[in-house]
């Protein structure tokens, strides 16, 4: 059995449980396959408001991040194509804020999450049911203005952020640190367009003397052992 992806642009890294799809707040999840809402409510501080479809095979797929709990309720059975719930930031997402909107979807069967290369022996790469231009991102033809001032400031505001956590903290373990806070920024870079190449592309063909945004994350790398 392969499921269609949910949205375009799916992106995870080391350590990650699940894939992400960077849209912004509001954007309509729609289910995959045909199923039934098994739970609906906030799961942990880390995942936000949370729905799972179950499908007749014992199939579980989470949503995670919700923007809140509109759309069906526990025992509700829904038809692949129905929206099921709305992309958001509650939980844990950086930034901490609606720039920070993704739907973190999870699937588990019989108990055993489908993480890394397992998740894609269920979802369909070529089958997208619901693209659209990733949060923060540029549609076709507007790589040109994809990163600005507003962006500049979320990666610092991020590390801002990452620097009070630890102080907060004292760095304990569990905590994320600095350098975790920094590749979820990087990978959140990544979503937003053309990646982490596009960047170093332009900043190699770039004449201005003012800071890039390889720069700015150069600064942010060196200062993570301060």
């Amino acid at each position: 059995m392969k499921l269609p992806m949910p949205f375009g642009n799916p992106y995870t890294y080391a350590g990650h449980g699940g894939i992400d799809y960077a849209h912004p707040s509001g954007t309509p999840i729609l289910a995959i396959a045909d199923g039934t809402i098994t739970f609906s409510g906030w799961w942990n501080d880390r995942a936000g408001f949370t729905r799972t479809l179950t499908l007749a095979n014992g199939l579980q797929i989470m949503h995670c991040h919700l923007e809140n709990l509109g759309g069906p309720h526990v025992g509700t059975r829904v038809r692949a194509g129905e929206v099921i719930a709305y992309i958001g930031w509650t939980g844990h997402v950086v930034p901490a804020n609606e720039r920070g909107s993704h739907l973190h979807q999870e699937i588990w069967w019989h108990g055993v999450k489908q993480a890394g290369s397992d998740y894609w022996k269920w979802i369909d790469r070529d089958r997208v049911i619901s693209a659209g231009t990733a949060a923060g991102g540029a549609s076709a033809g507007e790589e040109d203005d994809m990163f600005t001032d507003d962006d500049r400031r979320m990666l610092i505001e991020a590390h801002e952020a990452a620097i009070w956590n630890k102080q907060r903290t004292g760095g304990k373990l569990g905590q994320p640190t600095i350098t975790e806070l920094l590749r979820m920024v990087l990978r959140a870079l990544s979503a937003i367009g053309g990646g982490i190449d596009w960047v170093k592309a332009r900043v190699a063909g770039s004449t201005k003397t003012s800071p890039t945004i390889t720069d700015e994350l150069r600064g942010l790398r060196d200062s993570d052992d301060a």
